[in-house]
């Protein structure tokens, strides 16, 4: 297992929601000879990429959440272990929440916990009742207990007593798998969302956005409200605000934060600033005088940031305002 590599796309992540001051977002991880332990905490609601490496095997459980979470586009319950091999898959959480995550290559743990359920590039859920909880805690347990100083033994034993209570949860759980009108809804929406990145200081109308990817404006409307609770032309007026920001917090511009906002498209200064202020808890000016990214747990990945002269590959989070609620599509 590479030491410096996360499936965690940090430089994805965005914030769908402000986060309160007295709380800060963090992803860690602690080693168990050949199994890995994630722990993904969000003040605020996210959208994150999740992309094992090849050969490697994810296994989540949902901490805490305080509002709607979805896996590419299908709903992800508190009592469900959700699988992952292949991706990239997309994480959505529309408030703040907690997740743990169980890593390993798929060949070391096959005799212990049997064939991996998931199908790349799907995920599949495993609805394992009263099993999920004993499960969490000792996840959790594992998790800290990794932050100090383990001897070898213990690190085996551990190691081992996870694995076991691992497979016994798989064995009795039920497989749910995400229909063919998710998968359809999800794949059309990483198009669009790729098309609207690489023209986001481009006046984009529905229409064209629709021809691009070949479906009808019909269509794309119903698919944006199903996986993230707006439109399309919505989506993209959050897109626009979003690289506003990263331009702000690269300080790579000298340019007035003003001509930043009319070089992507928002014309009014004073509409620009309550959208702004509202999405991210802070005005454009703040925003530039910050010291550094938003959290240092974070800027481990900021050069992954899109920008138009460097556009990220999709899936890529957006910023959405408070109260927006997270669609979700079909199991």
């Amino acid at each position: 297992m590479k030491a410096g590599h996360s499936p965690f796309d940090l430089g994805s992540m965005v914030r769908l929601t402000p986060a309160p001051a007295t709380l800060a977002s963090s992803v860690a991880h602690t080693d168990w000879g050949d199994v890995r332990i994630h722990r993904v905490d969000l003040a605020h609601g996210a959208h994150l990429s999740i992309a094992p490496e090849a050969e490697m095997c994810l296994w989540g459980l949902i901490l805490y959440r305080s509002a709607p979470v979805t896996i590419s586009g299908s709903n992800w319950s508190p009592q469900e272990i959700v699988t992952l091999h292949g991706g990239p898959f997309e994480l959505c959480a529309n408030g703040p929440a907690a997740f743990v995550w169980i890593e390993a290559r798929e060949r070391d743990v096959r005799a212990e916990i049997g064939e991996h359920p998931a199908a790349a590039p799907e995920p599949a859920f495993l609805r394992c009742g009263p099993a999920t909880e004993s499960l969490r805690e000792c996840c959790s347990s594992v998790f800290w207990l990794g932050a100090c100083r383990q001897p070898a033994e213990s690190t085996a034993a551990l190691r081992n007593h996870l694995l076991a209570l691992l497979q016994r949860t798989v064995r009795l759980a039920e497989i749910r798998r995400p229909g063919n009108a998710c998968r359809g809804r999800i794949e059309l929406v990483r198009r669009a969302e790729a098309f609207m990145w690489q023209h986001v200081d481009e006046p984009l109308e529905l229409e064209r956005i629709a021809q691009a990817i070949d479906c009808s404006p019909r269509t794309l409307v119903h698919c944006f409200n199903r996986c993230f609770g707006c439109g399309p032309m919505g989506f993209f007026r959050l897109q626009r605000l979003n690289a506003v920001r990263r331009a702000l917090l690269a300080r790579t511009t000298r340019l007035r934060v003003i001509d930043i906002a009319v070089d992507y498209g928002f014309w009014h200064q004073g509409h620009f600033g309550t959208a702004y202020r509202r999405l991210f808890g802070e005005t454009p000016a703040q925003t530039r005088r910050r010291p550094g990214c938003e959290t240092s747990a974070l800027a481990r990945n900021s050069a992954c940031e899109p920008t138009r002269q460097n556009p990220v590959k999709f899936p890529i989070g957006l910023a959405f305002p408070t109260g927006t609620s997270l669609g979700a599509g079909a199991p």
